[in-house]
């Protein structure tokens, strides 16, 4: 079965095509998660490196202050994507938002938005049910897939690896599978996930 983890595009799409019904051809999201218990949680929170990597998160964050600050008076881009990369999605988000079967697609940059396009193409066509909630990390990411995919059903800016600003994204979105276009490694991120 498949999990919530990052998966290729292709390995994604073989197995996306099995889980398919021949006669319905509409998606059954309960056979695609696995579920983890809260043992599991606390085992890996309780792990030295994760204690680890979110010391020097923090403490590298802290450290750079002063470089963060400068470039977010001096550059309008980081600007831009500041206040949903710290977890508080738009209000035009949190006021239209319908819980449901939604499926999360994560594509870094431009490249990744492109791949992703026949993706969101085919899960539309398939599955019409589903909502398509795709995020982004660039600017230049964010527009393209404003451009180049108007099927999503959302588009946000991934949310920094704070386990405060993971969560509050993740808590609020409850989505019921999470592909990413590449492998990444986000901690915090995939233990609320």
């Amino acid at each position: 079965p498949i999990t919530k983890q990052s998966l290729s595009t292709i390995s994604w799409l073989k197995s996306f095509r099995t889980l398919i019904s021949a006669d319905s051809r509409r998606l059954n999201l309960e056979n695609l998660c696995s579920s983890v218990s809260k043992k599991e949680i606390l085992i890996t929170i309780m792990k030295p490196s994760y204690i680890i990597y979110n010391l020097l998160l923090h403490l590298g964050t802290g450290l750079g202050f002063p470089i963060i600050l400068y470039k977010l008076s001096t550059t309008a881009k980081y600007q831009i994507s500041l206040k949903e990369r710290l977890g508080f999605l738009p209000q035009k988000i949190r006021s239209t938002w319908k819980p449901g079967d939604w499926v999360w697609l994560h594509a870094v940059s431009v490249g990744e938005v492109m791949a992703v396009v026949p993706i969101v193409r085919e899960l539309k066509k398939v599955s019409p049910h589903l909502k398509i909630l795709l995020s982004t990390v660039t600017v230049t990411g964010y527009r393209t897939a404003q451009e180049k995919i108007p099927w999503a059903d959302q588009l946000i800016f991934f949310p920094f690896d704070y386990p405060w600003s993971v969560k509050r994204v993740i808590d609020f979105v409850q989505p019921k599978l999470f592909l990413a276009m590449e492998t990444e490694l986000w901690p915090n991120f995939f233990l609320y996930l």
